[in-house]
């Protein structure tokens, strides 16, 4: 005969129901879940302010931006030609992913891969933190509201499951755990072919340290991505597909010349002003000079600081079309998101300005977002 206890349910089973209950206040009260439960609370609040300036569903279709191809691309993901510029399907993994999880509603799935890739993100870069750092909820803070990353959730762009790929990739290595990084690192490169950089990078740093087999191993990351590519250059009858986008669209150079050049000679469309274009600039360059004082405050942590020189090194060849804003070099600038651990050893100093940055942050991705999504609506209307 079963004991019951004073409330009439077995003892097994009010056990069993207190374990639980313990379990999950256990998981609401470790850091990684509160990230992620601020983080995907804050960005839905965005979103909020976003509907009414603009309802989501339309960010994803009426953008001028990459999100105008990936729209489309979720519908069909692989055509018997290409619709867009070829660089455009090297970038599969948000489509696909849209597609197979939210088919229901494309639109609302963007918007929730993004904001939950954004959020996880965050959680990697904590645990990331928290080993090398003495300040690793301040400096996740500092990360989570980089607007290039905050705004990038909202316009259906692929840097934010790039990025989460990446730092779930380092995260898993710097644990020793190979083959975690192997997955999450081909989730980077199927994100965004730029994640290249950080994976090489990744597997430079492991042979500094004479992992020989390790570093073999991460090279398996590449595999699904080129398996993808070769697959859709013998569908589409074009093997060297991977040879057109990006070049025949004038978006590799030099970047500091490509910065002095557009400071000097200018070239910006008649709706924007001459000093909006120097503006962004200064930007770029502010960016680029931020991310060169990382690496210089992480020089003698060695493996950390060649992790991102060769990660770095695509910032360095970007053309016009991606240097005349600010925003697209932000964008690419996210592979080095590792260089915020350099802001660790003045925040004892600069403490008291913490909150006001991060709020400052926030107030300019909600800014950025509103004003993106305004414009998309007015070009297109």
């Amino acid at each position: 005969m079963t004991r019951q206890d004073p409330g009439g349910l077995p003892a097994g089973e009010e056990g069993y129901r207190l374990a639980l209950l313990s379990r999950i206040r256990r998981g609401l009260a470790s850091p990684e879940v509160r990230i992620l439960l601020v983080s995907v609370t804050i960005h839905l609040l965005l979103q909020l302010a976003l509907n009414w300036m603009m309802p989501f569903p339309n960010y994803s279709e009426l953008g001028m931006g990459d999100a105008t191809a990936y729209y489309p691309i979720s519908a069909e993901p692989f055509p018997s030609q290409p619709a867009f510029s070829p660089n455009k399907y090297r970038r599969i993994l948000l489509p696909l992913l849209v597609r197979t999880l939210f088919s229901w509603d494309r639109h609302f799935g963007f918007l929730i891969v993004n904001v939950v890739a954004v959020s996880l993100a965050s959680v990697f870069f904590y645990r990331i933190a928290r080993r090398h750092t003495a300040h690793p909820v301040e400096l996740t803070l500092l990360f989570s509201a980089v607007p290039y990353l905050f705004t990038s959730a909202h316009l259906g762009y692929a840097e934010p499951l790039m990025v989460a790929g990446l730092l779930a990739g380092y995260d898993a290595w710097d644990q020793r755990r190979t083959g975690q990084s192997v997955v999450w690192n081909a989730v980077a490169v199927l994100a965004k072919e730029i994640a290249v950089f950080p994976v090489l990078a990744l597997i430079a740093v492991t042979c500094l340290q004479r992992r020989w087999r390790e570093a073999l191993i991460l090279g398996l990351a590449f595999v699904p991505a080129a398996a993808y590519y070769l697959a859709l250059g013998w569908h589409w009858g074009d093997p060297l597909w991977l040879l057109g986008g990006d070049v025949e669209r004038l978006n590799i150079g030099f970047t500091p010349l490509a910065i002095v050049d557009l400071i000097v000679n200018g070239g910006a469309p008649e709706f924007v002003p001459p000093w909006f274009l120097v503006l962004n600039q200064m930007g770029n360059v502010a960016l680029l000079g931020l991310l060169s004082l990382a690496i210089y405050a992480l020089r003698k942590r060695k493996d950390l600081c060649l992790y991102l020189v060769i990660t770095s090194v695509p910032l360095l060849f970007l053309g016009w079309a991606v240097v005349f804003l600010n925003w697209h070099v932000g964008r690419q600038a996210l592979l080095s998101s590792l260089s915020v651990l350099a802001a660790d050893r003045l925040l004892p100093r600069w403490k008291r300005w913490l909150w006001p940055v991060v709020l400052l942050m926030l107030f300019w991705s909600l800014f950025q977002s509103l004003f993106w999504a305004k414009f998309f609506w007015i070009h297109k209307f």
